[in-house]
């Protein structure tokens, strides 16, 4: 699982000089990575030399990869010329392939600044609160906490993690590859 903040930055970030809550705060770095990974629909990080196959497909034009941007592509089966667009991890064919098709592929990204701070500041949403007046019980795993006003906490905390959620709208996967990692688009 990725963890797209350390530790030791976020205890920084949220100005935490003891270690007694770092099993706490380990566990909401993993929880708040989870729900990056969720909203933009893949995980940040390079897989290097992934192998794709696509069996008996026809007329194949478009490779959609599950990760992006592609870093290298190391083999394509022989004679199929293509162009990578835009480093979104859409392959284009230069001709309509019939066959096996099998590649080789490098591809994914170090996780941006953007996403490091943003994974700390979901920490902080949550580390915050955990003291608030009131508090009767927290869950790691989603976030989620209950307060003696139960009503107005959560909606707050639910605003304030899809604002901090949605600074990274630019990274979001808006071609569903990771649900379908590989498709067929006919010109």
């Amino acid at each position: 699982m990725s963890r797209y903040a350390s530790l030791s930055e976020t205890k920084t970030y949220l100005n935490v000089t003891t270690i007694s809550t770092d099993d706490l705060i380990n566990s909401l770095i993993l929880s708040a990575s989870s729900m990056i990974d969720d909203y933009v629909g893949y995980t940040f990080e390079v897989e290097y030399g992934s192998d794709e196959s696509l069996q008996n497909v026809s007329d194949l034009d478009m490779i959609i990869l599950r990760k992006f941007p592609v870093v290298g592509i190391s083999s394509i089966e022989s004679g199929v010329s293509y162009q990578v667009v835009n480093d979104t991890g859409i392959i284009i064919l230069d001709e309509l392939f019939t066959g096996d098709l099998s590649l080789s592929v490098s591809f994914g990204q170090n996780p941006p600044e953007t996403v490091k701070i943003a994974c700390m500041e979901l920490v902080n949403i949550h580390w915050m609160r955990r003291t608030t007046s009131g508090l009767k019980s927290m869950q790691m795993g989603d976030f989620s906490y209950t307060t003696q006003d139960a009503s107005t906490s959560t909606v707050s905390r639910q605003g304030a993690t899809q604002n901090v959620l949605d600074t990274l709208v630019n990274y979001k996967d808006m071609y569903s590859s990771r649900t379908y990692p590989t498709y067929n688009k006919m010109r």
